[in-house]
Order: structure tokens, then C-alpha cells, then sequence
């Protein structure tokens, strides 16, 4: 049960992604990254994160000085597969402010919804939320810092490379983390619920 959790939380979480990077008015500090490596090597958007996630996740191997989490490369490999097929289907190009709006609040509820699911199953973390606990074991920092970390690193490659920055980045930036825990919070009432 929690396996199928993990997967449709990461299946609902790369759909809101999807419209948030087709609403054109700026992803968080990583999908813009990710968006910019696309835009200067013409490889996928799906390609770069799962490239990038290997990465991370040996990096954050190196930052534990332990043996890299192999469960990772899967939950990379879906998030990089489903991203792209998402945005195969997604082929939307909205023509005004209000469009562009409407598209980017719907996918940031959304992937925060499914956010929540994928990590209330602990299934396996994604590399970024890797690199953010990492970051903070391995300097001593809060998890507030270390993921502010990760997020600046992030985001100076997406300017260097034109990456998808605006307006969204402030509001992804800000919100989603958030969003997320309200999900989740929301998610543990229910099954509470249930289980009383």
C-alpha cells in the first residue's frame, strides 16, 4: 500500500510540476535549473533531473560518508520519467496573465499535494531532500538553512544558464514548503480518522 502511496504521490507531484512549468511564470530554484540545462543541450527536462539526481546522490554519500541510498536512483528514475511524460501530454501554451495564473496555483496545490503522499509513505527520498538533510548533518546547520543552501546553489545555475526564474520562483519559493505540510498534516487526520 505505502508503494503504490509513493508512486501516485510522485505521479501527482510531476503533474503539478508540469503545469507549473508550462504556466511560463517560473518554477522553484531546481526545476529552473533543470529547465536551463534542457534549453542549452536540447535533452529533456526528465533526462537532466534524473542526470543530476545521480549525481546528488553521490554527492550526498559523500557529505554522510556512507554508502549512497540505491533506492534513490529509482525514485529519481520515476521523477524524471513521469516529468517528461507529463509534459509530452501538457502541450498547453496559456495566451494571458490570468490563464498563466490560474495554470501555475492549480500545479502548485497539486504538487504539493501529491509531495505530501510521496513522503508520508517513506518510501524513498528523493535527492534534494537527501542533499538538504545532508547539508545539515554534515555542517551542523538547521534544516531551514541547509535547504536554503541547496535552493541558492540551485538557483545561481538556473540564472547562469536561463532557467525558467519569475515571479512563480518567489511564490514556489515560499509556499510550497508550507503547502506541503498542510497536506500532510491534513493526510495524517484522515488516516487517523479511519484508524479511530
Amino acid at each position: 500500500m505505502l508503494l503504490v502511496q509513493f508512486i501516485f504521490g510522485l505521479l501527482i507531484k510531476t503533474f503539478g510540476l508540469a503545469l507549473i512549468i508550462r504556466s511560463h511564470l517560473g518554477t522553484g530554484a531546481w526545476e529552473a535549473f533543470y529547465i536551463g540545462l534542457s534549453k542549452n543541450t536540447g535533452l529533456s527536462i526528465g533526462f537532466w533531473i534524473i542526470i543530476i539526481g545521480f549525481f546528488l546522490i553521490w554527492f550526498n554519500a559523500w557529505l554522510w560518508r556512507r554508502k549512497p541510498t540505491y533506492s534513490s536512483f529509482v525514485t529519481i528514475a520515476i521523477v524524471g520519467l513521469f516529468i517528461d511524460w507529463w509534459l509530452g501530454l501538457l502541450e498547453i501554451t496559456p495566451y494571458s496573465l490570468l490563464s498563466q495564473m490560474t495554470m501555475f496555483w492549480i500545479g502548485l496545490f497539486i504538487a504539493a499535494m501529491g509531495a505530501s503522499l510521496y513522503l508520508l509513505s517513506n518510501v524513498s527520498p528523493t535527492p534534494i531532500d537527501q542533499l538538504m538533510l545532508a547539508l545539515s548533518h554534515r555542517f551542523q546547520v538547521s534544516l531551514m538553512s541547509a535547504k536554503t543552501i541547496g535552493e541558492l546553489f540551485a538557483l545561481v545555475f538556473a540564472l547562469a544558464l536561463h532557467g525558467s526564474i519569475g515571479f512563480g520562483t518567489v511564490i514556489f519559493t515560499l509556499l510550497f514548503g508550507p503547502l506541503i505540510q498542510f497536506f500532510m498534516t491534513g493526510w495524517k487526520k484522515v488516516s487517523n480518522n479511519r484508524a479511530g
